[in-house]
């Protein structure tokens, strides 16, 4: 069981974890990252040699602390631990104990569940893109943006078409003519605008947007029970269907969108809240602990360090006593000279 104690000065991020994974009993991948050091190909090769070369043996508890990063990064990372676990019907459950955001929301729909905790929050999948600003300096986007702008205009022309066609109408202006009056003043207001929307960056972005809603696709399909069409709606939601990149994905709104969501367990809430006070000041990195649950030290076998089992020495007979050895010698038979 965790301990119900305050935060110890004595906490680390790695008894911490080998806490919880006891109290789980389950085998813990822990990856976090900074804001200035978001996910990489850094994280994937950290994972890989920290996971066991001979597999997983049990179900995962994979801890996530991340803003985002790579969304290339994030699809690997969640389909090594899942090829590295020997049980494929074994649970992979993605824990949040503050946020997931952005390309590690990848990393949770490639779970077959989500332990969310009060403060923890997801995040859409609408790629950031860095653009140049006024200044030099540099300023991130959503990829969405040119899309967004696009359907905003035809939008808005369409609006302002049908409201002038209308007026005239009103006026005694014949229907036909109205249309043709109307056209003519909408294309000549909003020609301007439009031309400032660049067609090769518009289909640059589509390009990078899908990244995210390709993968988020695989995910689902490989991992999730929901229908197909439910996936589809997910993927889109979290694409397409939020104002912000920043907006606050609960556990309530995950719910809404069919995903499986279940409570942190009462008695390890003060656990979680300890790790996150470490989780906030840990370096970017990856975590592997393995359970010690049910395992003694009469279990485990004493190793060399080379994949060698030591071997307890064996012990040696006691030396025959000196006036044995004289008797035996005696007794036995002469060559005959002797005689």
């Amino acid at each position: 069981m965790p301990s119900n104690s305050p935060p110890a000065q004595s906490d680390t991020l790695d008894s911490l974890l080998q806490e919880w994974a006891d109290a789980r009993g389950r085998t813990v991948v822990c990856v976090n990252t900074t804001p200035r050091a978001g996910l990489s190909e850094r994280h994937v090769v950290r994972t890989w040699s920290r996971l066991i070369p001979s597999g997983i043996p049990d179900a995962v508890d994979l801890i996530v602390n991340s803003t985002g990063g790579d969304a290339h990064s994030a699809f690997q990372i969640v389909e090594l631990i899942r090829r590295r676990m020997k049980d494929q019907k074994s649970a992979l459950t993605g824990v949040v104990p503050f946020r997931a955001a952005s390309a590690a929301t990848l990393m949770c729909l490639g779970c077959d569940e989500l332990m969310l905790d009060d403060l923890a929050r997801l995040g859409p999948l609408d790629a950031q893109i860095y653009e140049e600003a006024k200044g030099g300096a540099y300023k991130r986007v959503s990829a969405l943006n040119p899309q967004e702008a696009i359907k905003q205009l035809n939008e808005s022309a369409i609006a302002s078409m049908m409201a002038t066609k209308n007026a005239l109408v009103n006026d005694g202006v014949l229907a036909g003519e109205a249309y043709e009056i109307a056209k003519d003043l909408v294309i000549g207001l909003f020609s301007t605008m439009y031309g400032q929307v660049s067609p090769e960056r518009l289909a640059e972005y589509s390009r990078i947007l899908a990244i995210g809603r390709e993968y988020a696709t695989c995910l689902l399909r490989r991992h999730s029970k929901l229908s197909v069409a439910d996936q589809d709606i997910v993927v889109d939601k979290l694409v397409r269907g939020y104002p912000s990149h920043g907006y606050y994905i609960d556990h309530l709104e995950a719910k809404d969108m069919k995903l499986k969501v279940i409570d942190i367990p009462s008695d390890m809430r003060l656990l979680a809240t300890r790790l996150l006070a470490q989780l906030f000041v840990a370096p970017s990195d990856v975590t592997v602990v393995l359970h010690t649950r049910g395992k003694s030290r009469r279990q485990a076998k004493p190793s060399t360090g080379r994949g060698k089992v030591v071997r307890k020495p064996t012990r040696r007979r006691r030396a025959a006593p000196k006036a044995a050895l004289v008797a035996a010698r005696t007794s036995q038979p002469t060559n005959g000279k002797g005689k």
